[in-house]
Order: structure tokens, then C-alpha cells, then sequence
């Protein structure tokens, strides 16, 4: 006769134990995605130098100092485009973005599933190259066809603002802060992903572009045509 008190069956049994963690440990360790330094300041200031070196473009050009503020600009913008289209190339990302280069079509890098890019694919380095003609033919123009040479600044403008959206787009479909990435180039992302430097000579070489080119135009310019 069997008997009453059998042991219970494995698909009764109850549940083991999940591992406790020490007490004052921290979630934090265990989980991917951390806030990291993810852009570093050249490339996060040459859209913003491009776009207000743009605009000033269609301030008032009167008496020399206007003069020669107008040329400063139509001499430093391709400079400032061609860093843009380069950077991501050769700077701290080039891995990243050689490797993007190389991956899925444009099609794919749009999908809700697709990972947040660290640097432009495809279609952003050929809108920089774009943005790079038109503002070398724009140099050109600007004396001899000024009308061509003011819609040539607009297209400009305009490929710079879609990229300018398309960033914000990518800011927002990962949940970042903008202000902080704009500001501190933090994001969130993997330990292994950050930067180990911010590349601030490239950026203060950067920023002293237009001012360097002014002082050309300006002062020392005149002074060896004289």
C-alpha cells in the first residue's frame, strides 16, 4: 500500500532562492548604460562656430571693419567645413564611424532598434562634403555674383540645419539630455564607449579661427598691400 506522506514531485517544489546581494551594494555596477563622456569639444563646437559664422554672413558689411569682417568669414567658413567633415574621420571617433561606414544601409541606422550613432554615417559625411562645395563656390562668388553667392550661403544653412535636427532626433529617440550633451558632451552609454580626452587644443584652435582670419583681413592684409 503506497504511502501517504510521499516526498513532493520537482513540479511542486518551490522556488530557489534568488541571490541575495550584500546590504548598501549598488545597482549601478550591473547595469550597462552609465552616463559617460561620449562627444568631445571639437566636435561638439564646429556645428555651432559654422551656424553662427553663417548668420554672420547677413550682418550689415558697412565700412571696412564690416568689410573686412565679411571677407573673414567667407575666408574661415570652408575651413570650419572641411574640420567638420573631417574630424569624425581621423579624431578620437574614426574607429566608430569607419566601422559605420561599413555597416547597414541609411535605412537601417533610421529604425527605432538601431543603436545611437557616436559619430555620422553616410549620408551626414556627404552632407558635410556638400556643405564644404557650397561654401568654397559661395568664397568664390562673392564678389563677382553676389546674388549666387548669398543663395550658395543658403543652401549651406539649410544642410547644416537638417543636420542640426537630425542630431536632436537622435538625442531624443536615446532619451539624453540635450544641455548636457551640448555643454559637458556627457551621454549615456558604455563604460568602454567614453572618451579619455576632450581634445580642448583642437577645440581653442578652432574657436580662434574667424578672429585669426579678421586680423588678416583687417590689419595685416592691408598693411602688406600697402
Amino acid at each position: 500500500m503506497p504511502s501517504s506522506t510521499s516526498a513532493p514531485s520537482s513540479a511542486t517544489a518551490p522556488p530557489a532562492p534568488l541571490p541575495s546581494r550584500a546590504p548598501g551594494a549598488s545597482l549601478r555596477a550591473d547595469w550597462p548604460f552609465q552616463t559617460v563622456y561620449l562627444w568631445d569639444a571639437p566636435a561638439r563646437l564646429a556645428p555651432l562656430l559654422l551656424l553662427g559664422a553663417l548668420a554672420g554672413t547677413w550682418l550689415p558689411a558697412g565700412g571696412p571693419q564690416g568689410q573686412a569682417l565679411h571677407r573673414a568669414l567667407d575666408m574661415a567658413l570652408p575651413w570650419l567645413a572641411l574640420f567638420h567633415l573631417l574630424w569624425p574621420l581621423y579624431g578620437p571617433r574614426r574607429a566608430e564611424v569607419r566601422a559605420r561606414l561599413q555597416a547597414a544601409g541609411w535605412r537601417a541606422s533610421l529604425a527605432r532598434w538601431a543603436p545611437r550613432a557616436l559619430g555620422p554615417g553616410r549620408i551626414a559625411l556627404a552632407a558635410r562634403a556638400m556643405v564644404l562645395l557650397l561654401l568654397l563656390a559661395a568664397a568664390l562668388a562673392a564678389r563677382p555674383a553676389p546674388v549666387l553667392h548669398q543663395a550658395l550661403a543658403w543652401g549651406a544653412l539649410a544642410l547644416l540645419a537638417l543636420q542640426g535636427l537630425g542630431a536632436l532626433w537622435q538625442h531624443r529617440r536615446a532619451g539624453e539630455s540635450l544641455r548636457a550633451a551640448l555643454l559637458r558632451g556627457e551621454g549615456t552609454g558604455r563604460p568602454q564607449e567614453a572618451l579619455q580626452g576632450d581634445s580642448s587644443g583642437w577645440a581653442w584652435a578652432l574657436a580662434g579661427l574667424v578672429p585669426a582670419c579678421w586680423l588678416w583681413q583687417a590689419l595685416l592684409r592691408p598693411a602688406l598691400l600697402s
